[in-house]
């Protein structure tokens, strides 16, 4: 297999989405392209680059060159552009994962702040009587304080 049949075949197969384009008209795109942009390979190849992309931020990114992150129909895609190439990512299941992760953590924060916020008045009425006593309660205090800071920056987190 030569080279460049060998790169086409890749690119064939590739899990990123490509467009070629030239005088914005489309010149190749993958089947994850077009999977991506829910579109006909077959139907924009050689027609106009915004019937392929069917997004203006994402001609426009095509055209300019540049990297950004954008909803587009439902999906959140990665997209880089270089002349004469598009190359599409969806990120959409990380994205989901990451706003998952975001209200666990905030959930969390929440669950955490309430006993908390109960627990230091409480060591604070504590009287202790030995030296014993008051390195155990110093330790405690410490602790719910180390806590406290850690739901903080739980609370920070999106």
């Amino acid at each position: 297999m030569k080279p460049h049949e060998a790169l086409a075949e890749a690119w064939e197969e590739a899990l990123e989405g490509l467009v070629l384009h030239e005088n914005r008209q489309v010149v190749y795109l993958n089947p994850k392209a077009a999977q991506l942009l829910g579109v006909n390979r077959e139907r924009v190849v050689g027609r106009p680059l915004l019937l392929a992309l069917r997004d203006h931020r994402l001609e426009a990114l095509a055209l300019h060159g540049g990297e950004r992150l954008l909803e587009v129909r439902g999906l959140w895609l990665r997209a880089k552009a270089l002349p004469g190439r598009l190359y599409l990512l969806d990120e959409s299941e990380a994205k989901r994962r990451l706003q998952a992760l975001e209200e666990a953590t905030q959930t969390l924060a929440h669950e955490l702040r309430t006993p908390l916020s109960g627990m230091g008045p409480l060591l604070e009425v504590l009287t202790p009587k030995t030296p014993q006593e008051k390195e155990v309660l110093a330790l405690l205090k410490a602790e719910v304080a180390r806590l406290a800071h850690l739901v903080e920056a739980l609370s920070l987190i999106h």
